[in-house]
């Protein structure tokens, strides 16, 4: 089954959130534009699971670590499990992309096996964070895989999981067979932690009133530090971040509920209704009526 996603869920510790999306098999095939979130951006999230993404049509920058990088139409990109990492269209048409996110042990099988121990896990624990991969590089084979496990997962015929797992296999020989490719981001495990108990605590506290001093000392660091991680590797300012994380929430409960506008600015933690009315539209393009009634088709 192909998902069409507008959000991107994520649990108290900022890790994406995917319970609705998987079953037995653990794996989740999207296919979504990105003007579809919110400002055309997919906020920074990470998740256990690897991903590899293929962009269809128009241009986006994909931001890990501290690197960011173009990916335009006939491109793709992997990204390791554990990596924080965020998606900008930058075109103002299209940007249809297909992606799939997977644990590893699909390919890996138990643990312990050769596939494991020889392959796997060098690739996911030695292997790049961040690989940008472009047709013309010596990576076709890995986007003609890409294509027959998407057409797989379409049409679950029977046994199509066999068939997911065989194409999954073979692009990640691909990747691995060409880990020169450009893209590698290793962001310091420190700051890694750090941004994520800042990320999980912000999420937590989303209802409540929310300061830097409060952001930096969720992760135990003084004000300035926290401004410089934010700068550095979510590339906003932590309260910037904050209230888009609060009009992402307010988006996701007018497009799923019936709730009033007004409680969900204070369930989102504004106190102002027209406060938030204005930051909703400043972010959005349209007012949270208008937002509800185009049923949650931003214009920005």
């Amino acid at each position: 089954m192909i998902l069409h996603r507008t959000t991107v869920m994520v649990d108290t510790h900022g890790r994406e959130s995917r319970a609705d999306d998987i079953h037995q098999f653990d794996f989740a095939a999207y296919d979504a534009d990105m003007h579809q979130f919110i400002s055309g951006c997919i906020p920074p999230h990470w998740h256990d699971e690897l991903e590899v993404f293929v962009l269809l049509s128009g241009q986006v920058e994909v931001v890990t670590g501290d690197i960011s990088c173009i990916v335009n139409a006939g491109e793709g990109c992997f990204i390791n499990g554990g990596v924080l990492h965020t998606f900008r269209a930058l075109s103002l048409g299209e940007c249809r992309y297909h992606s799939f996110v997977f644990e590893s042990s699909i390919v890996a099988g138990a643990p312990g096996s050769i596939f494991d121990t020889k392959y796997m896990k060098p690739f996911v624990e030695k292997g790049h964070s961040f690989v940008h991969m472009k047709r013309d590089e010596g990576m076709e084979p890995f986007f003609e895989e890409f294509d027959r496990c998407f057409d797989a997962c379409a049409g679950e015929g029977y046994a199509y999981e066999f068939d997911i797992r065989d194409s999954l296999t073979r692009m990640i020989l691909c990747i691995a067979q060409n880990m020169n490719a450009p893209g590698d981001s290793d962001m310091p495990h420190l700051a890694e932690v750090r941004i994520k108990d800042m990320l999980g605590w912000i999420d937590r506290n989303l209802k409540d009133e929310i300061t830097v001093s409060g952001i930096a000392g969720s992760a135990n660091i003084c004000v300035r530090e926290c401004q410089r991680i934010f700068s550095q590797y979510v590339h906003y300012r932590p309260m910037e971040y904050v209230q888009r994380r609060r009009i992402t929430l307010a988006a996701e409960l007018l497009r799923t509920t019936h709730r009033q506008v007004t409680d969900i600015a204070l369930e989102c933690g504004f106190s102002s209704v027209s406060y938030f009315i204005k930051q909703f539209k400043n972010i959005v393009g349209c007012t949270p009526t208008g937002y509800r009634k185009k049923g949650g088709d931003s214009e920005k």
